[in-house]
């Protein structure tokens, strides 16, 4: 939020995300979860960035959130990239 009191209540937002595969993972053959991208991981990782600290600025947010599901990316048995879509949930602005 921009000022202290919009930030003094969290707030809901959504994130969009979408891998991209290089090659089709493993696990559309294996069927096992470490041959994939683990979306508890995804949840947890999003969770985490959203907890961390306070935000001014949903851009930065959605920065934060993309820059910690490309190191998940990476770091998967399935090479792929990621892009990420911010929006409020509801936006808490008095106008």
């Amino acid at each position: 939020g921009c000022t202290v009191k919009e930030r003094a209540t969290p707030q809901e937002i959504r994130v969009s995300t979408e891998f991209r595969f290089r090659e089709p993972p493993r696990g559309l053959v294996s069927d096992e979860l470490e041959d994939t991208i683990c979306y508890a991981q995804v949840s947890e990782a999003l969770r985490g960035v959203c907890e961390a600290k306070e935000f001014k600025l949903i851009e930065r947010i959605a920065y934060e959130c993309f820059a910690a599901l490309k190191r998940l990316a990476r770091s998967s048995s399935s090479p792929s990239d990621v892009s990420t879509d911010k929006s409020d949930a509801e936006p808490n602005v008095d106008i």
